[in-house]
């Protein structure tokens, strides 16, 4: 077709990048340019709203390792700044598990930081997945998993 880029491409993904840029704006307007008229893109990230709220000490969540943080809203604002239609917006399910290995993860790291654990925050990881998984939670909660995703379509 004239006038079409034939370099273009009918999907493009960027799966847990955007946090790591300086310019998520620049690398998601960038990322859209190499679309054909009508192609997808599809792009995932951490979710702040989501279970890594329970080790917000984690290093690998502070800069250098991630810029920015993201909400669902997030990506639904990027998405318009962006010329970009929301097919799809979403999040993964949380599972009871990462409840129990954010939480082990925190203390831990509060430990080595010099504080004394106690036998309720030892336990509270443990006690709090095990009733998360057994009372079926995670159809109650969707979207409090470690990431979140937008599936977006180029305007014609």
């Amino acid at each position: 077709m004239h006038g079409e880029n034939p370099r273009a491409f009918n999907l493009v993904t960027a799966f847990e990048v955007l946090e790591h840029v300086s310019d998520p704006v620049g690398f998601l307007s960038s990322a859209a340019g190499l679309l054909k008229p009508g192609g997808y893109l599809a792009v995932s990230v951490p979710n702040r709203s989501g279970v890594i709220r329970l080790c917000e000490e984690n290093p690998h969540q502070w800069p250098p390792h991630y810029l920015s943080w993201w909400r669902l809203r997030d990506l639904a604002r990027i998405g318009e700044r962006c010329n970009l239609e929301i097919v799809k917006i979403g999040g993964d399910i949380l599972m009871g598990g990462q409840i129990e290995l954010f939480g082990k993860l925190r203390n831990e790291l509060r430990t080595a930081w010099g504080e004394k654990p106690n036998g309720l925050r030892r336990a509270f990881p443990r006690v709090a997945s095990f009733i998360y998984r057994k009372a079926g939670c995670k159809f109650f909660f969707p979207n409090l998993g470690p990431s979140i995703h937008a599936f977006y379509r180029k305007k014609s």
